[in-house]
């Protein structure tokens, strides 16, 4: 569902964007309404395309996770713990990023 949503977000972004796609190989039954995923991963490169500059990068990462791990920890800006055993989706843009105010 990944791969075939990056191709209509290439669609939809600046042709400058770079697009870095890192999927874990390993398989993993998981439980999802596809339409939903789909237009969550729709919603996320929208908002990326109203942040990033002319020459944005998004970044689309998979990984398996065990409880109390830290993956992606090259991350080091918003390090995360995973609660649960499971399967980590990060979507990441090199945008402007939400103003603290």
């Amino acid at each position: 569902l990944i791969k075939e949503q990056v191709d209509l977000m290439r669609v939809i972004m600046p042709k400058q964007t770079h697009f870095k796609i890192e999927l874990t190989n390993q398989e993993m039954a998981v439980y999802v309404d596809d339409v939903a995923f789909r237009q969550t991963l729709l919603n996320m490169a929208i908002n990326a395309r109203d942040a990033i500059h002319r020459d944005g990068e998004i970044t689309i990462r998979t990984a398996h996770v065990d409880s109390n791990s830290v993956p992606f920890s090259d991350h080091n800006d918003h390090p995360f713990i995973a609660p649960h055993k499971g399967f980590l989706i990060s979507f990441k843009d090199n945008g402007c990023g939400i103003q603290k105010e």
